[in-house]
């Protein structure tokens, strides 16, 4: 079942040189009960899609085509009061950095019960201080921690916390946006843990923003590659981990550092493509060792390599 429809999505950032085309096109499906990772470099597009997704752009982006769907309600289109309604109740996000996304002023529970009171007006004071509790419990923290600030927290309990607020009001589609950024490698299975367990427990739908190709693999169902603003291969996990088919998903791959083998990483030459100039070609194409005189000159076109795997690429 479809939580969550993105069909050629594309967002543009207005600076002084231009239209930055941070989205092109890009298209995936959530489904109930399934986790879909994005994977790729810093700047290729994926915590984009998901302040799009959460409809929290800064006021020089703006969605420029394409459709997200969530229950057969087009989230790119509707009113602004319809978009409240949805946001935090069925769609909620993890920030990127815990510690900016709580009020430094507020304890920590109060700010949680906050985002119930105003889905729920009119849940009294008892039972949103019960929610708060069992939310505490539910992602392994002590509840009489709840009158604590956040400064008074470490990184993880404070990306607990953040976890705890994203399922305040039991949503179908959380949005991860590295989760587990800046947090040190024991803290960080512990809070990937505590996510896998919520999805299981509860079904909900997890759109997985990491840069760290191997995190993403330990997490999700389905894995979408992100290069320079186009989603370049999507498959399962494991079409896309254990027989990467495009050329940057190989590079990443080749790239990541293991603690088994003598595999020595290799660093992918070069940078990205200038997301302001004219798109002519694949992007990827002076970065990559498979690259032809047709790449520079013909966009890429979707591949199909199975019912679940498919690549954007112009090698035939």
């Amino acid at each position: 079942m479809a939580l969550l429809t993105v069909d050629n999505l594309s967002v543009t950032y207005g600076t002084p040189r231009g239209l930055l085309r941070a989205v092109d096109q890009v298209s995936f499906v959530l489904n109930k009960g399934q986790s879909l990772g994005l994977v790729g470099e810093s700047g290729s597009g994926k915590s984009t899609i998901g302040t799009a997704i959460m409809g929290l752009l800064p006021k020089n982006a703006k969605i420029s085509s394409g459709r997200i769907e969530y229950n057969r309600l087009d989230l790119v289109t509707t009113t602004a009061e319809n978009l409240r309604k949805v946001r935090w109740k069925k769609i909620a996000m993890i920030f990127q950095a815990a510690m900016n996304a709580l009020n430094p002023i507020q304890r920590v529970g109060d700010q949680i019960a906050e985002a119930i009171r105003f889905h729920e007006p009119e849940k009294p004071n008892t039972a949103v201080h019960d929610r708060v509790t069992e939310l505490f419990a539910l992602v392994g923290m002590n509840p009489r921690r709840r009158n604590d600030y956040p400064h008074q927290y470490s990184g993880g309990m404070r990306q607990r916390a953040v976890i705890a607020m994203a399922l305040a009001c039991r949503p179908e589609v959380i949005i991860a946006d590295e989760p587990t950024t800046a947090l040190d490698v024991i803290v960080q299975d512990q809070i990937l843990a505590t996510i896998k367990t919520l999805q299981q427990e509860l079904g909900i739908g997890i759109l997985f923003i990491s840069h760290d190709i191997s995190v993403v693999a330990d997490v999700c169902h389905h894995i979408g590659v992100m290069y320079a603003g186009q989603m370049v291969e999507l498959g399962t996990r494991e079409e896309v981990f254990n027989a990467p088919a495009h050329p940057y998903t190989q590079s990443l791959m080749a790239a990541h550092i293991t603690l088994f083998g003598d595999h020595q990483p290799e660093p992918i030459p070069g940078q990205g493509p200038d997301m302001v100039a004219a798109a002519s070609g694949c992007r990827f194409c002076e970065r990559c060792a498979c690259a032809g005189d047709a790449c520079s000159i013909e966009a890429p076109q979707w591949r199909a390599l199975s019912s679940t795997h498919k690549i954007l690429c112009c090698r035939g």
